[in-house]
């Protein structure tokens, strides 16, 4: 009887295990860049999509990718991404927390601890993470490319409980896309 529980106690962990690796659908959120940060209405509305933004909640954490859109208006012959402000209310993040995936390399990531320092004016409601792009042209991040990264140990909901909001512009946002 003792050694039928044991394997039974065995077989239990093993399915579990399986199912965790199975695991349940990821959860994903998309941002479209598609309103200027600009407090003048440089066009009519709707706005054309310049960019996407994926979030993915994976076993490691949230996988995050930028695509830009190649057909987008809004780039001109030599435009690229200089950086993008994504508004973050998880944990406290450092160098060992961010994990490149594909696609164009960033420069440096960045947690800011400072609500004040989000990009154009925005104020964050707690943190916010910045993604900076090489400008050398081997190094930029095109309309043709997209790159792809995960915030480790991140959960999905530290990015969609909160957002960076200012006075005079379009607010709330989750994210910035700066080219």
């Amino acid at each position: 009887m003792r050694r039928l529980r044991r394997t039974a106690v065995r077989l239990a962990t093993v399915v579990t295990a399986a199912l965790l690796l199975i695991g349940s659908p990821a959860l994903a959120l998309t941002i479209e860049y598609n309103l200027p940060a600009t407090p003048l209405q440089t066009q009519d509305p709707p706005y054309p999509s310049v960019a996407t933004l994926m979030l993915v909640q994976t076993a490691n954490g949230v996988q995050i990718t930028l695509d830009p859109n190649e057909a987008s208006p809004g780039f001109g012959a030599n435009s690229f991404v200089q950086s993008i402000d994504i508004a973050y209310a998880g944990d406290p993040l450092d160098d060992m927390d961010f994990l490149y995936v594909s696609g164009v390399m960033p420069d440096s990531f960045s947690f800011e601890d400072n609500p004040n320092t989000f990009a154009v004016g925005y104020q964050a409601e707690q943190f916010h993470i910045v993604v900076d792009f090489g400008a050398a042209p081997g190094d930029r991040l095109t309309p043709t490319g997209s790159t792809t990264f995960t915030v480790l140990g991140a959960m999905l909901s530290d990015f969609t409980g909160t957002s960076a909001s200012a006075n005079n512009l379009p607010s709330p946002i989750y994210s910035l896309i700066s080219g």
